[in-house]
């Protein structure tokens, strides 16, 4: 089926959400579970007033599923559902909310519906790269699918599905934040990256993923710099000669960032190198420092990537 265009204020108000109103990634998951629950009320209150409904409080129910493995993420409910104009509607049309209509439509204050604005669903498009809502409405004898993977556009066909009810399949993302903000940053054109907060914390592993991101950076012609509030982390590509001015910081270190480098020429510091090796097995470029008199340092590498470590004082 032919994929369906979102409107041009969509697309743009989905690229702004997803790179800029939200900061923490996790609220994807509060967004979709709020979704959940709308379902359920509405659900909820039409058995009221509905006995062909057939189904009483304690029997609603919101569930969430993953596949470690394929890197899926499922949260289905067995609320109201939604027909193919719905979809339609509330999918299809970005900032568009059908519990806030929903809300209109019965003036009861006793109704508390959480969503109230259309764009909490998108959030999911942070993490996910593509997102799957197949749904049924009670008493339809078909359910559908809506199927997105960004701002490019959705698609909307029959499915299968014996319950009534909603579930949203994410497929999660196979880059990390940094690594995809990193991507974004390439792609916009961007010549210089400073990462703040990359550095230290509880998780040593991040430190060294986001090494290797500044590394992927350089090697696209993007000059990238990883700085706390003690240390600014830089790169030297081979072939390659950069100066460091001695500003605040005191101590200098470089290491290999590809296991090796050869022809390491360091001018300006307290332990110069010339023609030196460097490899990851002894780090003979730890802890140097401005020489007596120098105000810069200069190094350089013929082959392998160095690491270049400033730090402040202690």
């Amino acid at each position: 089926m032919a994929k369906k265009e979102f409107q041009a204020e969509s697309k743009k108000l989905m690229d702004m959400m997803i790179n800029s109103i939200y900061t923490n990634k996790e609220i994807f998951l509060r967004e979709l579970i709020s979704n959940a629950s709308d379902a359920i009320d509405k659900l909820y209150y039409k058995s009221l007033t509905d006995p062909s409904v057939g189904m009483n409080k304690g029997d609603f129910r919101i569930l969430l599923t993953r596949d470690k493995d394929n890197r899926l993420l499922t949260v289905s409910d067995n609320g109201i559902g939604m027909t193919k104009e719905e979809l339609e509607q509330n999918l299809g049309t970005i900032a568009h909310s059908g519990s806030l209509d929903f809300k209109k439509d019965n003036k009861d204050e006793n109704i508390d519906i959480i969503g109230q604005f259309g764009v909490g669903f998108y959030s999911a498009f942070m993490v996910a790269k593509k997102v799957t809502v197949i749904s049924r409405v009670q008493g339809a004898d078909t359910a559908w699918k809506w199927e997105s993977t960004g701002v490019e556009g959705y698609t909307l066909t029959e499915a299968d599905k014996e319950d009534v009810g909603t579930e949203i399949i994410l497929v999660l993302k196979d880059d990390t934040d940094t690594e995809y903000a990193a991507k974004l940053v390439s792609e916009k054109g961007f010549d210089e990256v400073l990462l703040l907060g990359g550095l230290g914390g509880r998780r040593v592993e991040h430190t060294l993923a986001n090494l290797c991101t500044g590394l992927g950076l350089e090697q696209r012609g993007i000059r990238a710099a990883l700085q706390d509030e003690r240390s600014r982390i830089t790169f030297v590509l081979p072939g390659e000669s950069r100066s460091y001015p001695k500003e605040e910081f005191f101590y200098f270190s470089a290491f290999p960032m590809e296991g090796r480098a050869e022809g390491v020429y360091e001018k300006g510091s307290f332990y110069e190198l010339e023609d030196a090796v460097l490899t990851a097995g002894y780090p003979l470029g730890v802890s140097n420092e401005y020489a007596e008199g120098s105000s810069c340092i200069t190094i350089s590498t013929r082959q392998g990537a160095l690491v270049v470590v400033e730090t402040i004082a202690d």
